[in-house]
Protein backbone atom coordinates (compact mmCIF):
# COMPACT_ATOMS: atom_id res chain seq x y z
CA UNK A 1 0.00 0.00 0.00
CA UNK A 2 1.53 3.15 -0.84
CA UNK A 3 1.80 6.00 1.63
CA UNK A 4 -0.46 9.48 0.94
CA UNK A 5 0.80 12.46 0.29
CA UNK A 6 -0.22 15.75 1.34
CA UNK A 7 0.15 19.19 0.36
CA UNK A 8 0.47 21.56 3.17
CA UNK A 9 -1.40 24.36 2.97
CA UNK A 10 -0.37 27.70 5.01
CA UNK A 11 -2.45 28.43 7.78
CA UNK A 12 -4.94 31.27 7.44
CA UNK A 13 -5.73 31.80 11.59
CA UNK A 14 -5.05 35.33 11.48
CA UNK A 15 -8.18 35.49 8.99
CA UNK A 16 -11.75 36.06 10.04
CA UNK A 17 -13.85 35.31 7.46
CA UNK A 18 -17.61 36.54 6.97
CA UNK A 19 -19.82 36.03 3.73
CA UNK A 20 -22.47 38.64 3.37
CA UNK A 21 -25.77 38.02 1.30
CA UNK A 22 -26.33 40.58 -1.82
CA UNK A 23 -27.74 40.38 -4.53
CA UNK A 24 -30.97 39.49 -5.69
CA UNK A 25 -31.63 39.57 -1.79
CA UNK A 26 -30.07 42.67 -1.14
CA UNK A 27 -29.33 45.60 -2.87
CA UNK A 28 -26.21 46.56 -3.72
CA UNK A 29 -26.35 49.67 -1.28
CA UNK A 30 -27.58 47.52 1.45
CA UNK A 31 -24.56 45.35 1.06
CA UNK A 32 -22.40 47.91 1.78
CA UNK A 33 -24.58 49.48 4.34
CA UNK A 34 -24.47 45.70 6.39
CA UNK A 35 -21.04 45.29 5.90
CA UNK A 36 -19.83 49.19 6.97
CA UNK A 37 -21.84 48.10 10.23
CA UNK A 38 -20.09 44.94 10.28
CA UNK A 39 -16.75 46.94 10.21
CA UNK A 40 -17.59 49.70 12.21
CA UNK A 41 -20.75 49.37 14.71
CA UNK A 42 -20.30 52.71 16.10
CA UNK A 43 -22.63 55.02 13.74
CA UNK A 44 -21.02 57.78 15.03
CA UNK A 45 -17.35 57.11 14.52
CA UNK A 46 -15.02 58.27 11.86
CA UNK A 47 -14.60 55.07 9.79
CA UNK A 48 -18.27 54.39 9.81
CA UNK A 49 -18.51 58.07 8.07
CA UNK A 50 -15.44 57.58 6.01
CA UNK A 51 -17.06 53.95 4.74
CA UNK A 52 -20.23 55.97 4.02
CA UNK A 53 -18.52 58.48 1.71
CA UNK A 54 -17.14 55.77 -0.28
CA UNK A 55 -20.47 53.93 -0.59
CA UNK A 56 -20.95 54.72 -3.98
CA UNK A 57 -17.84 53.28 -5.27
CA UNK A 58 -18.14 50.31 -3.47
CA UNK A 59 -21.25 49.71 -5.26
CA UNK A 60 -19.91 49.42 -7.93
CA UNK A 61 -17.61 46.27 -6.96
CA UNK A 62 -20.61 44.74 -5.24
CA UNK A 63 -22.90 45.32 -8.12
CA UNK A 64 -20.07 43.51 -10.55
CA UNK A 65 -20.14 40.81 -8.22
CA UNK A 66 -16.15 41.20 -7.83
CA UNK A 67 -16.74 40.13 -4.25
CA UNK A 68 -18.06 37.05 -4.72
CA UNK A 69 -14.31 35.35 -5.11
CA UNK A 70 -11.87 37.55 -4.03
CA UNK A 71 -12.92 39.01 -0.45
CA UNK A 72 -12.71 42.55 0.90
CA UNK A 73 -9.68 42.26 3.46
CA UNK A 74 -9.06 44.78 6.04
CA UNK A 75 -6.11 44.71 8.25
CA UNK A 76 -6.26 45.90 11.73
CA UNK A 77 -4.22 45.30 14.67
CA UNK A 78 -2.31 42.23 12.89
CA UNK A 79 -5.53 40.68 11.91
CA UNK A 80 -7.17 40.20 8.54
CA UNK A 81 -11.12 40.22 7.57
CA UNK A 82 -11.87 38.77 4.74
CA UNK A 83 -15.32 39.94 3.34
CA UNK A 84 -16.85 37.86 0.30
CA UNK A 85 -20.57 38.44 -0.91
CA UNK A 86 -23.12 36.00 -1.79
CA UNK A 87 -24.60 36.52 -5.49
CA UNK A 88 -27.76 34.89 -7.41
CA UNK A 89 -28.47 31.57 -6.32
CA UNK A 90 -26.01 31.18 -3.33
CA UNK A 91 -28.04 34.54 -1.66
CA UNK A 92 -31.14 32.83 -2.17
CA UNK A 93 -30.06 29.17 -1.57
CA UNK A 94 -28.55 30.47 2.10
CA UNK A 95 -31.84 31.92 4.41
CA UNK A 96 -31.24 32.59 8.11
CA UNK A 97 -27.57 33.88 7.32
CA UNK A 98 -26.82 36.58 9.46
CA UNK A 99 -23.73 38.78 10.08
CA UNK A 100 -22.27 38.07 13.46
CA UNK A 101 -20.46 40.80 14.98
CA UNK A 102 -16.50 40.71 15.63
CA UNK A 103 -15.24 40.90 19.11
CA UNK A 104 -13.70 44.03 18.82
CA UNK A 105 -14.40 46.87 16.40
CA UNK A 106 -11.83 46.36 13.21
CA UNK A 107 -11.82 50.41 12.54
CA UNK A 108 -11.14 51.59 16.26
CA UNK A 109 -7.80 51.68 15.44
CA UNK A 110 -5.34 52.17 12.52
CA UNK A 111 -6.64 50.25 9.89
CA UNK A 112 -6.32 49.58 5.73
CA UNK A 113 -8.47 48.33 3.53
CA UNK A 114 -8.27 46.17 -0.09
CA UNK A 115 -11.21 45.99 -2.37
CA UNK A 116 -11.29 44.00 -5.10
CA UNK A 117 -13.30 45.73 -8.61
CA UNK A 118 -12.79 44.89 -12.50
CA UNK A 119 -9.61 45.48 -14.00
CA UNK A 120 -11.68 48.27 -16.23
CA UNK A 121 -12.91 50.27 -13.37
CA UNK A 122 -9.86 50.43 -11.34
CA UNK A 123 -7.93 53.59 -12.66
CA UNK A 124 -11.08 55.67 -12.07
CA UNK A 125 -12.37 53.74 -9.01
CA UNK A 126 -8.94 54.66 -7.13
CA UNK A 127 -8.67 58.01 -8.62
CA UNK A 128 -12.13 58.75 -6.48
CA UNK A 129 -11.39 57.19 -3.75
CA UNK A 130 -8.33 59.26 -3.40
CA UNK A 131 -10.63 62.23 -1.93
CA UNK A 132 -12.86 59.89 0.48
CA UNK A 133 -10.62 57.44 1.98
CA UNK A 134 -7.04 57.26 2.78
CA UNK A 135 -7.47 54.17 4.36
CA UNK A 136 -8.96 51.65 1.28
CA UNK A 137 -7.94 51.31 -2.03
CA UNK A 138 -9.52 49.18 -4.98
CA UNK A 139 -7.42 46.38 -6.65
CA UNK A 140 -8.30 43.66 -9.89
CA UNK A 141 -10.21 40.77 -9.33
CA UNK A 142 -7.05 38.08 -8.69
CA UNK A 143 -4.73 40.52 -7.79
CA UNK A 144 -3.53 39.84 -4.51
CA UNK A 145 -4.52 42.41 -1.93
CA UNK A 146 -2.01 45.35 -0.79
CA UNK A 147 -2.39 48.20 1.57
CA UNK A 148 -1.58 51.34 1.07
CA UNK A 149 -1.77 54.25 -1.63
CA UNK A 150 -2.77 53.73 -4.66
CA UNK A 151 0.60 52.99 -7.66
CA UNK A 152 0.15 56.23 -9.40
CA UNK A 153 -0.67 54.40 -12.73
CA UNK A 154 -3.80 53.71 -11.23
CA UNK A 155 -4.80 57.37 -9.97
CA UNK A 156 -3.38 58.69 -13.10
CA UNK A 157 -5.11 59.13 -16.59
CA UNK A 158 -3.15 57.01 -19.42
CA UNK A 159 -0.83 59.75 -21.72
CA UNK A 160 -2.26 60.49 -24.38
CA UNK A 161 -0.96 58.12 -27.42
CA UNK A 162 0.48 59.76 -30.55
CA UNK A 163 -1.68 60.27 -33.68
CA UNK A 164 -0.41 57.95 -36.20
CA UNK A 165 -0.18 62.08 -38.34
CA UNK A 166 2.49 62.65 -35.60
CA UNK A 167 4.52 59.13 -35.97
CA UNK A 168 4.97 58.38 -39.38
CA UNK A 169 5.95 60.99 -41.98
CA UNK A 170 2.64 60.77 -44.51
CA UNK A 171 4.81 61.90 -47.27
CA UNK A 172 7.01 59.10 -46.78
CA UNK A 173 4.44 56.71 -48.38
CA UNK A 174 3.98 58.75 -51.40
CA UNK A 175 7.39 59.10 -52.25
CA UNK A 176 8.01 56.36 -55.90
Amino acid sequence: MSEVQFQQIPSRADAIVRRVISTPVRSATDTWTAISALLAPDPTSLARRELNRMSGLACVAISSEAMRHDPLELQSRGLTVRIYCLHGEDAIMTPGYDLHEFAWCPTEEEWAMSIPCEASDLRWLNRELASMSPNAIFRSVGEAPRFGAPHEFETQEPKPRLRLANVLKMGAFFRP
